[in-house]
């Protein structure tokens, strides 16, 4: 029973830390954010090593460092992460979000074949459990990312126009949907499609004078 309770208090007090670093990112403080982070992972990883709550923290962790452009710990957590999921579960939809917190890294390290590797693999895989969701059309937009940087411009505007129709059904009409014309507009141009190009941009133009603003986020 004391075993019991020591236990619950533990997993309280790592909860508690985890839920209050999300909600200093949520406030634009990451600096306090990461701290409580770091405290929810020290406590995870004395009183429960190798569980899926360690794996979520270090996720929160990398996609915290990927904020202030610190790649390397990025990918870091991401891989301490991915190994605890792989470990304990399958395929799931946390193992997925881990893949394109790491696709982000490589992509911003120039490392354009892990880039699309981790890409693929989160694609696949919410295609599988959550087919035709947001998360499933953002990580089609970021293949598009990929495929652009590569020159690959027909494939990167399939992979956009992919993600916004997605967005269309599902309703986005936040800063995620003007992003998308301002990427879908600049494809255009380099593909010289002026007139698309003048288009995408003038909805993009648009959702920013319509959209409320958003803050940072960080997963929970």
């Amino acid at each position: 029973v004391a075993r019991a309770r020591a236990a619950g208090r533990h997993y309280a007090a790592g909860w508690m830390s985890q839920m209050t670093g999300i909600q200093y990112f949520q406030r634009q403080q990451p600096e306090a954010g990461e701290r409580w982070l770091a405290r929810a992972l020290e406590i995870w990883r004395e009183a429960f090593p190798g569980s899926l709550s360690e794996a979520n923290t270090l996720n929160n962790l990398a996609i915290a460092a990927s904020i202030r452009s610190d790649f390397a710990a990025t990918r870091r957590f991401g891989a301490e992460a991915l190994a605890i999921q792989q470990a304990v579960t399958g395929p799931s939809l946390a193992v997925a979000r881990t893949h394109h917190t790491l696709g982000n890294a490589a992509f911003w390290s120039d490392d354009l074949e892990a880039a699309e590797g981790h890409f693929t693999r989160a694609l696949e895989i919410r295609r599988d459990l959550a087919p035709g969701g947001l998360a499933e059309a953002q990580t089609s937009s970021v293949l598009g990312n990929v495929a652009w940087r590569r020159g690959l411009l027909a494939h990167a505007a399939a992979l956009k126009q992919r993600t916004l129709e997605t967005y269309l059904e599902l309703g986005v009409d936040s800063f995620l949907l003007g992003e998308l014309y301002i990427d879908l507009g600049n494809l255009a141009h380099d593909r010289f499609d002026l007139a698309a190009a003048e288009r995408f941009r003038l909805d993009a133009l648009a959702v920013f004078r319509d959209a409320p603003p958003e803050g940072t986020q960080v997963a929970d």
